[in-house]
């Protein structure tokens, strides 16, 4: 039999396909695959591209992989659209997987992140959002989208940043003219107000805009004094947003372990020191770490534990056969 663990994010789709055993024989990648904008035809071909990749390593098809057995757990985002993981897990029972199960891409990251462990997470990419496991209870907050929230998300850091840079035109405070400039170079624009344009463009580029981030990061680390406090103002958000995942989960009086997943989180220090120091003012005896796999990981093991397989048990075969293959990659 084999076990399908699928990350399907708006960027990209990521598979691991895992025997019975728990050893990862194969992973592929595919284009993006977010329900809510690129629809359940796309979301259902990214998969199967993306299944056959890994199925190649090993020399299989599709349909042979269905013929032994399969089962598909997906992670998928825009799944919070009403009907949307019943169609699709109804979609790939049609297909022949003998089970399948979907949640939001968040609960994949969860599971990988934290090893299939209780805890919570903070999801910081483009957007940002929390999510927490304890005794079979999921709670989630945040992840209101890019008008009302995402604070502390590489978008967040973007605006903060043109925030600052046309207050500074408009002489409300001073001018911090090594951050305009390079503002300028990273987007190849004369004028603060041309980014500003970009920011109203429709339909908005939040990936492109984020991607100023990581140029804001690299000056906060060399002392710009802007930045800094751009990216200690992210990671205290962050840190409130991990707060207060761990109270709804009502363990603030227990050891909780919170990940810290996305890309934002690249920065390091900068943003997680700030972070650990919000979180633990409503958390105490919580402890911030780097996710322990990525949610394509997650995925498989939420499949072993559809099969009843819990992640302890399948863990030290698949944590081996995971670097195996991240080598030979």
């Amino acid at each position: 039999m084999f076990i399908v663990g699928a990350d399907c994010g708006g960027t990209s789709t990521k598979v691991m396909v895992a025997d019975s055993s728990g050893q990862m024989v194969g992973r592929g990648k595919s284009g993006p695959a977010n329900y809510a904008v690129d629809g359940y035809d796309r979301v259902m071909q990214r998969v199967r591209e993306a299944t056959e990749k890994a199925l190649d390593q090993i020399g299989a098809s599709w349909d042979e992989m269905l013929a032994n057995g399969a089962v598909l757990a997906a992670g998928v985002s825009g799944t919070s659209i009403p009907g949307s993981g019943a169609r699709l897990m109804e979609g790939w029972r049609e297909l022949g997987f003998r089970d399948v199960v979907v949640h939001t891409d968040a609960v994949v990251a969860l599971a990988g992140a934290l090893s299939g462990e209780d805890g919570a997470i903070v999801i910081s990419g483009t957007g940002s959002i929390g999510l927490g496991k304890w005794a079979g209870r999921y709670v989630q907050m945040g992840g209101w989208g890019y008008l009302l929230g995402d604070e502390g998300s590489s978008f967040w850091i973007a605006r903060e940043v043109l925030r600052g840079l046309l207050r500074g035109r408009d002489g409300m405070v001073e001018r911090d003219l090594e951050l305009e400039e390079t503002v300028l170079e990273h987007f190849q624009v004369a004028a603060v107000e041309d980014v500003m344009r970009i920011f109203y463009e429709v339909p908005i580029n939040r990936g492109y805009l984020g991607s100023l981030t990581p140029v804001i990061v690299r000056l906060a680390q060399a002392g710009n004094a802007t930045c800094k406090a751009i990216i200690g103002e992210a990671g205290r958000e962050l840190g409130l947003l991990a707060g207060a995942v761990v109270a709804k989960l009502e363990t603030q009086s227990v050891p909780c372990r919170v990940g810290a997943c996305g890309g934002v989180f690249s920065a390091g220090q900068i943003i997680l020191e700030p972070m650990q120091a919000a979180l633990v003012e409503k958390a105490p005896h919580a402890r911030l770490s780097l996710p322990d796999f990525d949610p394509a990981v997650g995925a498989l093991l939420v499949g072993f534990e559809r099969l009843g397989i819990a992640a302890a048990e399948i863990l030290p075969s698949l944590e081996g056969s995971v670097k195996e293959k991240l080598t030979d990659a």
